[in-house]
């Protein structure tokens, strides 16, 4: 009964939990052992058809609303019964309700139970069972009940054609996988040549980058974001309404969890805490991968897409509100709000200088934000890529296709300053170097695949990958700005992640509703630079003298950033 008290006041907060029910009454939907997703829900808003959590007669049951009533006072009563229960639960009144059940988790893999068809498949089971108690109460009700059941059996179809033609017109939203098979075709071939003899007639070599598994998850994967400390990875499901969590070691999906329409992109906090854009809920779904549980959703710009997280700061890119939200990862909170560029598209943060970036796809520029003070954050000279820029005199644009960056991510550690930026128009990776006052000091383009999309750094290891739409990866070193190795995945990759401590990376496929698991090359931490002179204003970096003799430590992001005044970085202990 404590506990219940305490889960009372969890739905109180608007907080959903599990809870693990027992019996078979509400069979195959609930078997006994599931654990069901309780969610706040206020008495008036629940409908037939609904699976609520009530308590009656000293327990507490979990069965389907069948119908309203008027007590003997003239107040709502509810009337609930078990989908396998011979007779009408005890009319409730609303102090009963307790809440609504959205979700079933069986052997780790959730379903939905508050979606449209789970909804018309509960009240077809009323209907049927009505229709077949009233025939028992009345002779000759055969004639009457084998035209019903027809009816009901072709309205379930219907509703199971409906439901199957909202996965398609899901599918169909994005317009670049919807291309036919001529152009697939024409990409393996070209994958073929590639992979063949180059033009100098020399097989080219390139260090080992092999698939180890591909793990099946939710419809149209996206963004994907990894937990070295747990050894997972979570793939944010685009029109599944779901994550999926990947186990790193095993290269298989261990859970699915709800987290709410249009799923983007991932980021996870170093506690494990993971953040998932919602593209068309305009927020942030807070979870807890380990434990498979949604902790909140936290309001934010219109249409958002990229995220980063950066000590205890969390970073969302608002395509649809041309905005920056910022976020405070411990109590959940936002902390400020600013307009940036036209269509912000992805965002990464250096956790050693405080610096945001990001790429705008309309302008092909990336903005950089001083966020240091998360309150009242500072714009930074922005950078204009090769084929970027707004005004029609800019001379990179006259030198090819118009740039359109997308994918972004940070390299960082001693003597390295640098952020790499995937642009799909010109078929190349951009690695761009920032001076000591965050001004560009070099821009390097590598050719690189077809229309590069997600990119990935294994920060201080001079080590990338970036995905290309013609279904593979490639894997750079950024201090040579060269090709260094190469591998298929499956169709469409859209996002991919870097395990910073096994170098394994997690490659989402959208148009194979899978994952990839690869494994790559881990490079020694190379150290590029003594001197500070790729150090943001505010900050240094650690000489020789003052690093540890486990260079790999200087990795790790500081405890907080730096002041403005202050001329050193804290460094965990």
């Amino acid at each position: 009964m404590i506990f219940e008290e305490f889960r009372k006041e969890t739905l109180a907060r608007g907080i959903p939990y599990w809870w693990r029910p027992r019996g078979l009454s509400m069979a195959p939907t609930i078997d006994d052992g599931d654990r069901v997703l309780v969610a706040p829900a206020a008495p008036e808003s629940l409908k037939p058809g609904d699976i609520v959590k009530f308590r009656a007669q000293g327990a507490f049951v979990m069965h389907r609303l069948v119908r309203f009533d008027r007590g003997e006072d003239g107040a709502r009563a509810f009337v609930f019964r078990g989908d396998n229960a011979p007779a009408n639960d005890q009319p409730v009144t609303a102090a009963a309700i307790i809440g609504r059940a959205v979700a079933v988790e069986r052997h780790g893999v959730q379903r939905r139970l508050d979606s449209r068809f789970e909804l018309w498949r509960g009240r077809l089971k009323i209907i049927k069972r009505a229709l077949i108690e009233r025939w028992r109460d009345r002779r000759g009700g055969a004639l009457v009940l084998i035209p019903a059941l027809a009816a009901l059996l072709s309205l379930g179809s219907s509703t199971a054609f409906a439901h199957s033609h909202d996965y398609r017109n899901d599918d169909s939203r994005d317009s670049r996988d919807s291309r036919d098979d001529r152009d697939d075709r024409d990409d393996r071939y070209d994958r073929d040549d590639r992979d063949g003899k180059n033009s100098s007639g020399k097989t080219p070599a390139l260090a080992t980058l092999s698939v180890i598994g591909t793990p099946r998850v939710g419809r149209h994967p996206f963004g994907v974001a990894i937990d070295s400390g747990h050894g997972l990875a979570v793939v944010a499901n685009r029109n599944d309404r779901t994550v999926s969590v990947i186990d790193l070691l095993s290269a298989t999906t261990v859970r699915t969890i709800l987290v709410g329409r249009g799923p983007v992109d991932v980021a996870i906090h170093a506690s494990g805490i993971a953040f998932v854009t919602l593209a068309q809920e305009n927020a942030v779904a807070v979870i807890d991968p380990a434990l498979g549980t949604l902790i909140r959703k936290i309001a934010v710009g219109h249409h958002p897409s990229g995220i980063a997280v950066g000590g205890n700061i969390v970073v969302v890119a608002n395509r649809g509100s041309r905005s920056l939200t910022i976020l405070n990862a411990v109590n959940l909170t936002p902390i400020s709000d600013l307009t940036v560029g036209r269509i912000p598209r992805d965002v990464a943060i250096n956790p050693l200088t405080g610096v945001v970036a990001v790429t705008d796809e309309s302008d092909g520029m990336v903005y950089l934000v001083d966020i240091r003070y998360p309150e009242s954050p500072v714009f930074l000279p922005p950078v204009t890529l090769p084929g970027g820029g707004r005004g029609h005199t800019d001379d990179y644009r006259r030198r090819g296709p118009r740039a359109r960056p997308v994918g972004i991510a940070f390299d960082y550690g001693v003597g390295v300053n640098q952020f790499v930026v995937a642009d799909e128009n010109r078929n190349a990776v951009h690695i761009v170097k920032l001076s000591a006052t965050g001004t560009v000091d070099g821009i390097r383009s590598v050719d690189v695949g077809k229309r590069p999309q997600a990119i990935a750094v294994n920060p201080g290891r001079d080590w990338a990958l970036v995905t290309s739409e013609k279904d593979d990866v490639f894997g750079l070193s950024l201090s040579s700005g060269e090709v260094s190795s190469r591998t298929d995945v499956g169709k469409r990759p859209r996002g991919i992640a870097i395990d910073p401590q096994t170098c394994r990376a997690v490659v989402s496929n959208s148009k194979g509703h899978s994952a990839s698991v690869l494994v790559g090359p881990c490079n020694v931490l190379k150290i590029f630079s003594l001197s500070p002179s790729s150090a943001r204003v505010g900050s240094c970096w650690p000489t020789l003298a003052s690093a540890r003799p486990a260079i790999s430590t200087v990795m790790r992001r500081p405890v907080s950033w730096p002041s403005r005044s202050s001329a050193t970085t804290r460094w965990p202990s």
